[in-house]
């Protein structure tokens, strides 16, 4: 995802090179999903919210590593390209209602100079 790749024709190696990482990630989640435990508790809601830098006129900035850096906070993580960021949002409980929840994030602005 995100990268331009050079290569516009597969072999068959290729392919089954691609088969086996793909069953090897759907075994690891398939570990996940059915460990003991997995989903036990009280329900929570959690989000990632996706973030595009811009300057005021809508200009791309690619800043994200610096914006990152400054907000200082572990749930900004980096994105594809040096334009945007992605927050992990940290998960409030599911009731009684997600977005009334006090440490529910509604907005930020972080000004760069």
């Amino acid at each position: 995802m995100g990268r331009d790749l050079p290569q516009r024709d597969f072999t068959d190696e290729d392919r089954e090179r691609f088969r086996a990482r793909l069953r090897a990630s759907l075994g690891l989640l398939d570990g996940l999903l059915t460990s003991p435990g997995f989903g036990a508790g009280e329900p929570t809601l959690g989000a990632e919210l996706e973030m595009f830098l811009v300057t005021r006129d809508g200009v791309p900035v690619p800043r994200n590593e610096e914006v990152r850096r400054a907000a200082a906070d572990p749930r900004l993580v980096l994105e594809v390209n040096r334009y945007n960021l992605e927050a992990n949002l940290t998960p409030v409980p599911l009731r009684p209602v997600p977005s009334t929840h006090p440490t529910l994030p509604t907005n930020a602005t972080v000004q760069l100079q």
